[in-house]
Order: C-alpha cells, then structure tokens, then sequence
C-alpha cells in the first residue's frame, strides 16, 4: 500500500500530490506563501485512490504521469478529484 500526501499553496486554489510525506519536493517557485499539508490518501499498487467513475483517464494518466517523472502533481483543485481537496474528515 501507497501513500499519496496533499498539500495546498496557503488560501490558493493550487494543490501538490507527493508521496514525499514533508512535502519537500514541492516547487517553491509555484506557491507564493508555502505548502500546507491537508490530507493523506493510501492507495494499492499503482491505482490512484479514486476510480475511472471519478476521474476522467486524462486526469488519472497526467497525475501518474507527474509523480513518475517529477515526484509530485501540481494543479488548481477543477483538475483533481474531489477526494484531493475536500477538507480531512476525522478518523473514525
């Protein structure tokens, strides 16, 4: 099982994917403040944790894409799933 961590650029619409846990990989030239982390998302192999019904395969293939070739995904939150931006809900 895999990890992929969200980090937010201050109160902008942008969003990181990593499965660096601190975030350090994130560019710092692309967030004028600096990168928050929002919430943690585990997934198995290499399956996002959201399904072709949630995400259209572009999204899914450039975010694959991104974090195979750089180590992390940049995009404001139109091009992620909901699951990426919608605020932590508490463990139960």
């Amino acid at each position: 099982m895999k990890t992929l961590h969200v980090f937010r650029c201050g109160a902008e619409d942008l969003y990181a994917i990593t499965e660096d846990a601190t975030g350090a990989n994130l560019p710092a030239d692309l967030c004028s403040s600096r990168w928050e982390h929002t919430k943690s998302l585990s997934y198995e192999g290499r399956l996002p944790p959201w399904g072709l019904e949630v995400a259209s395969q572009t999204q899914q293939g450039a975010l694959l894409a991104g974090l195979s070739q750089n180590g992390f995904f940049v995009s404001e939150s139109g091009a992620l799933p909901e699951e990426f931006f919608s605020p932590h809900e508490p463990d139960a």
